[in-house]
């Protein structure tokens, strides 16, 4: 036997609860729950959101900021009431569009990187005519955001 002694190395394990937060969440993030909510009550299953700390995850919480910027630009004197029916109603239609592709991947990042593609699907019927009637899929017209409509 050596006569060196071993040295037992420790290491220090901080383990930290990420499941829940009482904290209230910011309105970008409360943006991101309104669309989990709608989602869940549009297609009977929960949408997923993983980030840190029971925070909605940075993904969706970047979506959410670019379209708030983008928002904001369309209704700059919306306040925050104004400003959440306005992604109350984006969101609503983008949930009842009915092309398989986005139905089937619908999320904030898919309405942030497709957002023109859906907003033409909303406005365009299958046949690639204009909305004329009053209800297409569910979405009356004249709910939509007015950048969103058809008619100005």
């Amino acid at each position: 036997m050596s006569g060196k002694k071993s040295k037992a190395k420790t290491t220090a394990v901080t383990v930290i609860d990420t499941a829940v937060t009482t904290k209230k969440p910011n309105y970008v993030e409360g943006l991101v729950l309104l669309f989990s909510q709608m989602y869940e009550q549009s297609r009977g299953i929960e949408y997923v959101s993983i980030g840190k700390a029971g925070k909605p995850s940075g993904v969706d919480t970047a979506a959410v900021g670019a379209l708030l910027s983008f928002m904001k630009k369309k209704y700059p004197e919306a306040n925050s009431a104004e400003m959440t029916e306005h992604f109350r109603r984006l969101y609503e239609g983008c949930l009842r569009v009915n092309d398989k592709w986005l139905y089937d991947n619908m999320s904030l990042s898919i309405i942030r990187s497709k957002l023109n593609q859906i907003i033409a699907w909303i406005k365009r019927n299958p046949t690639g005519e204009e909305i004329k009637a009053p209800n297409y899929h569910g979405v009356n017209p004249h709910n939509l955001p007015q950048w969103m409509r058809t008619e100005k």
